[in-house]
C-alpha cells in the first residue's frame, strides 16, 4: 500500500513517534485532531513522559488537571524544571500508589518538608528507580533526607543538589549489611570526606560516584575501616578541595575495581607530584584505565617556580605514556590580575582516537602497506611525548605581554610541541619572543 498522507501510517508507527514527545505537548497537539488520535491517546496504554518547564501557573494547572490527573497509571517520568512548576504540581497532585508505572522523577526546587513527604510516598512505587532533586530553602540536616532515600527499595540512580552552604550530616557509619540498591550516586552538596565515607557505607552496590563540592574535614581525617565497594568503577570529584594526603587515604582504603578517575582541584601544589601519583596508581589502582585531572593555580602577582613546577616534566615519563595519558598546560590571561594556569592530565584516546581511526582506515584500504594497529599506536604515543600549550587571553595587550613575560620560565621545564593560541592578541615582536621560548615547537593552532 502506497502511503500518501499521514493518516495512512499505522498505529505502531505513531506509538513510536509518541515515545519521543512530551506527554503534555502530545495531548495538546493530537487529542483533539480527530477521533482516531483521540482513541490512540485516551484508550491506549502507551507510557507518558511529563516535562514541565513553564513558568505560567495557568498552563501548569491545565497540565495537572486535564492530563496528569487523568493518566496517573500511564506516566513513567515527571520532570519539573521550574520552581513554579514544582509549587503548582504539588499543590494539585499527590504522588501515590496510583502512579504505579512511575520510574523517574526530576524536581528542580523543592523545600525539605515537601521532599520528606514525597520520599515516603515513593517507597510504595514498584518501578521507581531514578530520583534527581534540587533542594531549596532552609535546611536543618541532610540526615532524614538520606535515610528516606536509602529506604527506597528499587532506587538505582540518585542525585541530590543544594546550594553552597554547609549543612550537617550526622548519620552513623553503616556497619551492618546494607540492602540499598543505588548504583549511580551524584552528591552536589557541600560535604566533607568523613561524611562522604559515611554515605558510601550505605551504598554497597554503587558503580558510579560523582561528588561536586568535596571539602577537607575540620578534624583530622581518619579512615579506620576498609570502604568495600566491589562494583565501583567510576569516580568524579569536581571542585575537590581535599589535601593530597586526604585523597591518598581515601584511595588506599577504597576496596574497589576503579577504572575511571576524574577530578579537578586547586590551591595545593602537591597535586603536581607525578612520582607520588605514579606510586599511588601502581599500588592501589591496578585497574585504572582512564585518569583525568585538572589542577588550577592562580597567578595574581609574580610567578615563582617551586619544587613541583620543576618536576612537572615527570608527567611525560614512560609510565604516563604507557597508560596513554598526556600533560596539557592551559594559560588564562584574565583582567584584574586573576591570571591562572591549569595543569591537566587527559586520556590519550581523547586527543588521538580520531587520528588513529583515520590512519587505520587509510592503511586498510591500501593493501601494499604492511603495518599493524599496534605500530600506529606506538607512532602516535611517540609523537605524544610532547606537551600541548593552550593560551587564552581576555586582557589588554600590555597586561597580556606582562603575564607572558612573568611565566615564561615555566616553558623551559617541559617539551612543548603544540601551541594553541589566538594570534589576534599578539604583536609580531611578542609572538616571536613567545615561540623563542618553545624550542621543541612543531605545530601551531590559531584559535
Amino acid at each position: 500500500k502506497v502511503i500518501s498522507c499521514i493518516e495512512d501510517l499505522s498505529n505502531e508507527i505513531f506509538y513510536h513517534i509518541f515515545d519521543y514527545l512530551d506527554g503534555c505537548q502530545l495531548y495538546d497537539s493530537f487529542v483533539n485532531l480527530n477521533t482516531r488520535f483521540q482513541n490512540l491517546l485516551i484508550y491506549s496504554s502507551i507510557p507518558l513522559k511529563i516535562n514541565i518547564d513553564s513558568k505560567h501557573e495557568i498552563i501548569i494547572e491545565h497540565y495537572c488537571k486535564n492530563i496528569i490527573n487523568r493518566n496517573k497509571s500511564r506516566i513513567i517520568s515527571i520532570h519539573l524544571l521550574t520552581t513554579i512548576a514544582v509549587k503548582q504540581f504539588f499543590k494539585l497532585i499527590t504522588i501515590n500508589s496510583l502512579f504505579n508505572r512511575l520510574q523517574s522523577l526530576v524536581i528542580n526546587g523543592i523545600v525539605e518538608y515537601k521532599l520528606q513527604l514525597l520520599l515516603k510516598q515513593l517507597s510504595f512505587l514498584p518501578q521507581f528507580y531514578s530520583l534527581n532533586i534540587f533542594l531549596i530553602g532552609q535546611l536543618e540536616s541532610f540526615d532524614n533526607i538520606y535515610q528516606l532515600i536509602f529506604h527506597l527499595p528499587f532506587l538505582k540512580y540518585n542525585s541530590l543538589s543544594y546550594g553552597p552552604w554547609k549543612i550537617p550530616i550526622t548519620l552513623p557509619f553503616a556497619r551492618n549489611q546494607q540492602f540499598n540498591s543505588i548504583e549511580y550516586l551524584n552528591i552536589n552538596i557541600v560535604i566533607t570526606l568523613n561524611k562522604l565515607i559515611t554515605i558510601l557505607s550505605y551504598t554497597p552496590k554503587l558503580c558510579r560516584l560523582t561528588c561536586q563540592q568535596l571539602y577537607s574535614s575540620s578534624q583530622h581525617t581518619q579512615i579506620n575501616e576498609i570502604i568495600v565497594l566491589p562494583y565501583l568503577t567510576y569516580i568524579n570529584f569536581d571542585r575537590c578541595r581535599l589535601q593530597f594526603s586526604e585523597l591518598e587515604i581515601f584511595i588506599k582504603k577504597l576496596n574497589s575495581q576503579l577504572k575511571v578517575l576524574h577530578f579537578n582541584t586547586f590551591d595545593n601544589i602537591m597535586y603536581l607530584d607525578a612520582n607520588r601519583w605514579q606510586r599511588l596508581i601502581l599500588q592501589y589502582l591496578p585497574y585504572l584505565q582512564k585518569f583525568e585531572f585538572e589542577y588550577d593555580e592562580n597567578i595574581s602577582h609574580i610567578f615563582q617556580l617551586g619544587q613541583y613546577h620543576q618536576q612537572i616534566n615527570r608527567f611525560t615519563s614512560s609510565f604516563w605514556l604507557k597508560q596513554q595519558w598526556y600533560l596539557q598546560l592551559q594559560i588564562y590571561a584574565l583582567p584584574f590580575s586573576n591570571n591562572r594556569i591549569t595543569y591537566s592530565i587527559h586520556s590519550y584516546r581523547k586527543k588521538w582516537y580520531h587520528v588513529y581511526e583515520h590512519i587505520k582506515n587509510d592503511i586498510q584500504q591500501d593493501k601494499s602497506i604492511d603495518i599493524t594497529s599496534q605500530n600506529i599506536r606506538n607512532s602516535l604515543i611517540s609523537y605524544n611525548r610532547g606537551v600541548e600549550l593552550i593560551v587564552i587571553n581576555h586582557c589588554d595587550f600590555e597586561q597580556y605581554q606582562s603575564f607572558i613575560e612573568n611565566i615564561k620560565s615555566l616553558f623551559q621545564l617541559v617539551q612543548i610541541t603544540c601551541l594553541n593560541i589566538d594570534l589576534s592578541y599578539l604583536s609580531i615582536d611578542l609572538f616571536i619572543n613567545f615561540i623563542c621560548n618553545l624550542p621543541n615547537l612543531d605545530s601551531l593552532i590559531n584559535m
